[in-house]
Protein backbone atom coordinates (compact mmCIF):
# COMPACT_ATOMS: atom_id res chain seq x y z
CA UNK A 1 0.00 0.00 0.00
CA UNK A 2 1.69 3.26 -1.28
CA UNK A 3 1.51 6.58 0.37
CA UNK A 4 -1.24 7.64 -2.64
CA UNK A 5 -3.49 4.43 -1.85
CA UNK A 6 -2.22 2.19 -4.22
CA UNK A 7 -1.91 -1.19 -3.30
CA UNK A 8 0.73 -3.56 -5.22
CA UNK A 9 0.25 -7.28 -4.95
CA UNK A 10 3.11 -10.19 -5.97
CA UNK A 11 3.90 -13.73 -5.00
CA UNK A 12 1.55 -16.77 -5.30
CA UNK A 13 -1.49 -16.43 -7.66
CA UNK A 14 -3.48 -19.66 -7.68
CA UNK A 15 -6.62 -18.14 -5.93
CA UNK A 16 -6.85 -14.38 -7.21
CA UNK A 17 -5.48 -13.32 -4.16
CA UNK A 18 -3.10 -10.86 -7.10
CA UNK A 19 -6.02 -9.23 -7.86
CA UNK A 20 -5.19 -9.44 -11.44
CA UNK A 21 -7.67 -10.93 -13.88
CA UNK A 22 -5.36 -12.90 -15.86
CA UNK A 23 -2.66 -14.97 -14.40
CA UNK A 24 -2.11 -17.15 -17.57
CA UNK A 25 1.50 -15.17 -18.67
CA UNK A 26 2.68 -15.73 -15.54
CA UNK A 27 5.64 -18.06 -14.36
CA UNK A 28 4.66 -21.36 -12.87
CA UNK A 29 6.06 -22.90 -9.93
CA UNK A 30 6.80 -27.12 -9.45
CA UNK A 31 2.96 -27.23 -8.54
CA UNK A 32 2.01 -25.90 -12.38
CA UNK A 33 0.84 -22.33 -9.37
CA UNK A 34 0.97 -19.19 -11.27
CA UNK A 35 3.52 -16.34 -9.29
CA UNK A 36 4.58 -12.23 -9.91
CA UNK A 37 7.91 -12.04 -8.97
CA UNK A 38 7.88 -8.81 -9.32
CA UNK A 39 5.32 -6.04 -7.47
CA UNK A 40 2.60 -4.75 -9.85
CA UNK A 41 -0.11 -2.50 -9.38
CA UNK A 42 -3.74 -3.97 -8.51
CA UNK A 43 -6.31 -1.80 -10.82
CA UNK A 44 -9.71 -0.92 -9.45
CA UNK A 45 -8.48 0.39 -6.38
CA UNK A 46 -8.13 4.18 -5.40
CA UNK A 47 -7.25 6.08 -2.40
CA UNK A 48 -6.43 2.96 -0.32
CA UNK A 49 -6.19 3.68 3.56
CA UNK A 50 -6.16 -0.21 5.22
CA UNK A 51 -4.90 -3.21 3.78
CA UNK A 52 -5.07 -6.47 4.96
CA UNK A 53 -4.31 -10.31 3.89
CA UNK A 54 -5.30 -13.76 4.77
CA UNK A 55 -3.43 -16.60 3.69
CA UNK A 56 -5.16 -16.52 -0.15
CA UNK A 57 -7.37 -13.31 0.24
CA UNK A 58 -7.15 -10.04 0.71
CA UNK A 59 -8.61 -6.80 2.13
CA UNK A 60 -9.14 -3.17 1.03
CA UNK A 61 -10.60 -0.04 2.60
CA UNK A 62 -10.67 3.12 0.94
CA UNK A 63 -11.27 6.70 2.15
CA UNK A 64 -14.63 6.44 1.99
CA UNK A 65 -14.84 3.47 4.45
CA UNK A 66 -16.12 1.32 1.18
CA UNK A 67 -14.87 -2.54 1.60
CA UNK A 68 -13.56 -4.32 -1.39
CA UNK A 69 -12.39 -7.97 -1.49
CA UNK A 70 -10.83 -10.64 -3.91
CA UNK A 71 -8.72 -13.75 -3.34
CA UNK A 72 -9.91 -17.01 -2.38
CA UNK A 73 -13.10 -17.88 -1.32
CA UNK A 74 -13.51 -21.77 0.04
CA UNK A 75 -14.61 -20.83 3.55
CA UNK A 76 -16.40 -17.63 2.82
CA UNK A 77 -13.85 -15.76 3.98
CA UNK A 78 -14.64 -13.26 0.75
CA UNK A 79 -18.08 -12.49 2.27
CA UNK A 80 -19.51 -12.98 -0.46
CA UNK A 81 -22.32 -15.91 -0.27
CA UNK A 82 -23.68 -16.48 -3.82
CA UNK A 83 -21.69 -19.46 -4.81
CA UNK A 84 -23.39 -18.24 -8.41
CA UNK A 85 -22.02 -15.02 -8.85
CA UNK A 86 -20.56 -14.66 -12.14
CA UNK A 87 -17.68 -12.88 -10.34
CA UNK A 88 -16.55 -15.68 -8.82
CA UNK A 89 -14.38 -18.12 -10.66
CA UNK A 90 -13.52 -21.57 -9.88
CA UNK A 91 -9.30 -23.05 -10.01
CA UNK A 92 -8.90 -26.75 -11.45
CA UNK A 93 -9.33 -28.25 -8.21
CA UNK A 94 -12.96 -26.35 -7.91
CA UNK A 95 -11.50 -23.87 -5.05
CA UNK A 96 -13.90 -20.64 -5.78
CA UNK A 97 -12.10 -17.49 -6.21
CA UNK A 98 -12.71 -13.62 -7.21
CA UNK A 99 -9.47 -12.59 -9.06
CA UNK A 100 -10.04 -8.67 -9.22
CA UNK A 101 -11.13 -6.60 -6.11
CA UNK A 102 -14.94 -6.22 -5.65
CA UNK A 103 -17.16 -4.15 -3.25
CA UNK A 104 -18.43 -6.01 -0.58
CA UNK A 105 -22.08 -5.43 -0.69
CA UNK A 106 -23.41 -6.91 2.04
CA UNK A 107 -21.28 -4.48 4.19
CA UNK A 108 -22.48 -1.30 1.84
CA UNK A 109 -24.35 0.77 4.13
CA UNK A 110 -21.41 0.74 6.39
CA UNK A 111 -18.26 3.31 6.60
CA UNK A 112 -15.96 0.94 7.68
CA UNK A 113 -12.86 2.13 9.42
CA UNK A 114 -10.33 -0.70 10.06
CA UNK A 115 -10.30 -4.45 8.86
CA UNK A 116 -8.12 -7.86 9.74
CA UNK A 117 -7.53 -11.15 7.92
CA UNK A 118 -7.11 -14.46 9.58
CA UNK A 119 -5.98 -17.54 7.31
CA UNK A 120 -9.11 -18.18 6.08
CA UNK A 121 -11.61 -15.37 8.16
CA UNK A 122 -11.71 -11.79 7.92
CA UNK A 123 -12.57 -9.21 10.32
CA UNK A 124 -14.12 -5.18 9.93
CA UNK A 125 -15.11 -2.42 12.21
CA UNK A 126 -17.36 0.06 10.95
CA UNK A 127 -17.52 3.41 12.21
CA UNK A 128 -20.02 3.26 14.84
CA UNK A 129 -18.04 0.69 16.59
CA UNK A 130 -18.95 -2.74 15.13
CA UNK A 131 -17.04 -5.72 14.63
CA UNK A 132 -17.90 -8.07 11.85
CA UNK A 133 -16.60 -10.93 11.37
CA UNK A 134 -16.53 -13.98 8.41
CA UNK A 135 -15.62 -17.16 6.74
CA UNK A 136 -13.65 -20.18 8.26
CA UNK A 137 -15.50 -20.94 12.07
CA UNK A 138 -13.92 -24.38 13.24
CA UNK A 139 -11.74 -23.12 16.65
CA UNK A 140 -13.90 -20.10 16.93
CA UNK A 141 -12.16 -17.58 15.15
CA UNK A 142 -15.10 -15.54 14.49
CA UNK A 143 -16.39 -14.76 17.76
CA UNK A 144 -20.22 -15.64 17.35
CA UNK A 145 -19.87 -17.83 20.31
CA UNK A 146 -21.12 -20.89 18.28
CA UNK A 147 -20.58 -22.45 14.28
CA UNK A 148 -23.78 -24.03 14.80
CA UNK A 149 -26.23 -24.27 11.91
CA UNK A 150 -23.49 -23.19 9.47
CA UNK A 151 -22.65 -24.51 6.04
CA UNK A 152 -19.59 -27.10 6.15
CA UNK A 153 -16.87 -26.31 3.90
CA UNK A 154 -15.49 -29.44 1.39
CA UNK A 155 -13.50 -30.86 4.41
CA UNK A 156 -16.87 -30.77 6.67
CA UNK A 157 -15.27 -27.54 8.47
CA UNK A 158 -18.25 -24.36 9.39
CA UNK A 159 -18.04 -21.21 7.75
CA UNK A 160 -20.17 -18.18 7.91
CA UNK A 161 -20.52 -17.17 4.30
CA UNK A 162 -21.88 -12.99 4.95
CA UNK A 163 -20.04 -10.48 7.39
CA UNK A 164 -22.05 -11.32 10.67
CA UNK A 165 -22.46 -8.48 13.47
CA UNK A 166 -20.00 -10.28 16.96
CA UNK A 167 -22.16 -9.34 19.84
CA UNK A 168 -20.80 -11.99 22.17
CA UNK A 169 -18.75 -10.21 25.14
CA UNK A 170 -19.80 -6.80 24.29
Amino acid sequence: LTEVGHVFSFGGGSYGQLGVQDVGAMPVDADNCPYMPTPQRVFGLEGIVRLACGDSHSLTVDREGRLYVWGANSCGQLGIMNPDDPRIRKDPDGIPHLPTPALLEALADQRIIDIACGEAHSLAVSAMGNLYSWGACSCGQLGLGSCEGMPVDSDGYPYQPIPTLVTAGF
